[in-house]
């Protein structure tokens, strides 16, 4: 699981609220909290003798209101002391937009949520409660703060996390039609094999939701393929969702078709059907970028094998190159090392049409990389898109370029 939820959710549901600064006059009346106290009396002073309100900045002075009342002193500061009340105003302003609601007050509980809430999105670490700055840091903002041990940071997390798991659960067993799923594995650098599974479904409100189903360690190297089909079916079986699969999506490596035999075994033995034919959807993305990665490998692989095979006798002047090559050729030519890699103006040429090319691919992936809408049925105008601009690359560079396709 991936994505977790508010922790409070009385604080979010007020965090969320629309909280409008007060940008017109900031009157008090009497109807303001009787514990609160205006700006305006920091440019008055209280003369308890006469019951009265001296202007720090003039002679001016003015009665008590016995409503409490504070008009008569703004109006005073604007029609007089105008830069004082702009000032006034835009510290009013800023105040009211960091204003707090009483629902927000400090308890130890929120504190606690809170806390637990800004490690998980902030990907600190637990300890960082131990940190002598950190506590420093919150004790001078409230005495009576608690500070939990990582201890205990940890087992909220975890224990909010399981409540987070339930939750999905109850929601997607509520579903009326099916989930889609899309799968991939990775290993990181120390040689840890992981496998990401991926929901997406439309709720009833007809709004297309998704979220990471698990983030799973797998034995072994993430290619193989018995690994990677019992973690799926032990994750869908948890879930309850080995009977609500419309397809799964995956990259086209062949490990996959090991997988999904090995998978389509496991449900069929547990009486689930499950049909690789017409559930398995192969994803046009990868498709798409083992296109592009097999044009760049031919036309590295025809590369010369002499350096000095590239320079050609017509190397283009300074003068006649772009300003996007000028640069590259300056450095190149002062360079006794990077002199033989000039290139001259029909390569510079070549490369901008390669790049033309290049770009459609770019396009389309990010096309059909979308999580917002629904992309399947973008496949066959995407598939003819890929083809009519390399037959126009073809058609326009002649057999120059014959060796890519």
């Amino acid at each position: 699981m991936s994505n977790i939820t508010d922790i409070d959710s009385e604080s979010d549901s007020i965090i969320s609220q629309d909280i409008t600064p007060q940008i017109n006059e900031p009157e008090d009346t009497s109807q303001t909290k009787k514990n609160s106290k205006s700006l305006v009396y920091t440019h008055f002073t209280l003369n308890e003798i006469n019951n009265k309100y001296n202007c720090n900045h003039c002679v001016k002075s003015y009665k008590v209101p016995k409503d409490g009342s504070t008009s008569s002193l703004w109006k005073h500061i604007k029609s007089k002391h105008n830069e004082l009340y702009l000032e006034v105003n835009q510290i009013t302003e800023a105040l009211n937009k960091l204003e707090i609601s009483e629902s927000l007050a400090f308890t130890q509980e929120s504190f606690r949520n809170d806390l637990v809430y800004w490690i998980i999105v902030d990907d600190q670490l637990f300890t960082v409660v131990q940190n002598t700055f950190f506590q420093k840091m919150i004790i001078r903002l409230n005495p009576e703060a608690i500070i939990p041990s990582s201890d205990t940071i940890h087992n909220d997390i975890i224990k909010n996390f399981e409540d987070e798991k339930e939750f999905l659960k109850k929601k997607l067993q509520e579903l009326s039609g099916k989930v889609f799923l899309t799968l991939d594995g990775w290993t990181s650098k120390n040689q840890i094999s992981f496998l990401g599974i991926t929901i997406h479904w439309i709720a009833n409100d007809w709004k297309l939701n998704s979220t990471v189903l698990d983030f799973s360690h797998i034995e072994g190297p993430h290619s193989e393929e018995n690994s990677i089909a019992s973690k799926l079916f032990e994750v869908l079986r948890e879930f309850k969702l080995l009977s609500k699969i419309l397809g799964i999506s995956t990259d086209n490596a062949s490990n996959m078709d090991k997988m999904f035999s090995k998978f389509e075994y496991m449900c069929n033995y547990e009486s689930i059907k499950f049909d690789v034919k017409n559930q398995r959807v192969r994803c046009l993305a990868h498709i798409i970028n083992l296109a592009a990665q097999n044009i760049l490998k031919v036309l590295k692989g025809e590369a010369p094998e002499n350096e000095n095979e590239i320079l050609q006798e017509n190397i283009i002047s300074s003068n006649s190159l772009g300003v996007v090559a000028k640069p590259l050729y300056n450095l190149a030519a002062a360079d006794k090392e990077l002199s033989p890699y000039l290139l001259n103006s029909i390569e510079w040429n070549k490369l901008k049409e390669i790049q033309s090319l290049l770009e459609c691919f770019q396009k389309a992936t990010i096309e059909m990389s979308s999580e917002k809408s629904p992309t399947l049925g973008q496949t066959v105008p995407i598939y003819n898109y890929l083809i009519d601009n390399i037959e126009d690359f073809f058609t326009k560079n002649g057999q120059f370029f014959e060796m890519i396709l």
